[in-house]
């Protein structure tokens, strides 16, 4: 009987480790890939580097890189465009400017 109990008890505890397993792993889910403005953004065209919008979020004003700017970049600008243009993230794209402030 006291097998039977044991059993029954541990079967019990399993369930729930499992349960809460699930929870917690639904919890901590990645979303979906949808493209939008946190996980995907569109690309652009600045100065002939192809730019990730998303950077606009880390407070870059991309209507400074257009027109007759593009023809007399400083190499501050250059390197931005250039960092921008590889950041993969907002984090990385938010550090730029502080990483090629440290260059100049």
């Amino acid at each position: 009987m006291r097998l039977i109990a044991a059993f029954c008890v541990a079967l019990l505890l399993a369930f729930v480790v499992f349960w809460a397993g699930a929870r917690i792993a639904s919890i901590v889910e990645q979303p979906h890939r949808e493209h939008n403005d946190f996980t995907v953004g569109e690309k652009m065209s600045l100065c002939g580097r192809i730019v990730d919008t998303r950077h606009m979020v880390s407070g870059y004003d991309f209507d400074e890189w257009q027109g007759s700017r593009c023809e007399s970049l400083s190499k501050l600008d250059e390197c931005l465009l250039d960092c921008l243009s590889r950041a993969g993230t907002i984090e990385i794209g938010a550090a730029c400017y502080a990483d090629c402030v440290e260059k100049q």
